[in-house]
């Protein structure tokens, strides 16, 4: 709304000052005004081909990233989310690759934005009975977040 009013004095402004510039009489004019409400959210898609890029978003904004299960490691391994700061899970879902000819499964992981500031979002590829003091992740993923208000 403030940017409609700044608009509308601005061109108000440029008008008066030609008019008087040609004292001339302004006969006829647009008006061409630009309501600039709230941000609709936005949906970031990622991958494993994301892993290590820094990230902005605003609060609000919805996360989808899809990483890879690795079929050698069998069923007993999982990505396991270890941070994510400024950030909600919403969901986690398992998805078959529509462009993977092994058919590999893809774990979708959802998240929102809530807060606003700068993280890191990291999640590992581990036996989910394990943390790292006794055993290194398979894989991981991280990615710098900055968020910023609404």
């Amino acid at each position: 709304m403030r940017r409609a009013i700044l608009d509308v004095g601005i061109f108000a402004l440029v008008m008066l000052m030609l008019s008087e510039a040609h004292s001339a009489s302004v006969s006829s004019f647009g008006v061409m005004l630009t309501v600039v409400g709230p941000r609709a959210p936005a949906t970031r898609f990622l991958d494993a081909s994301d892993n290590g890029k820094t990230l902005f978003l605003r609060v609000g904004d919805s996360l989808k990233l899809d990483l890879p299960v690795p079929a050698q490691f069998g069923g007993a391994y999982t990505w396991r989310v270890e941070s994510k700061n400024l950030l909600s899970a919403q969901r986690v879902s398992t998805v078959a690759s529509a462009n993977n000819l092994d058919a590999v499964e893809i774990q979708r992981f959802e998240f929102n934005a809530v807060s606003a500031g700068t993280a890191v979002l990291r999640l590992e590829y581990r036996q989910p009975w394990t943390n790292a003091l006794y055993q290194d992740a398979v894989q991981s993923f991280t990615a710098r977040l900055r968020i910023q208000g609404p």
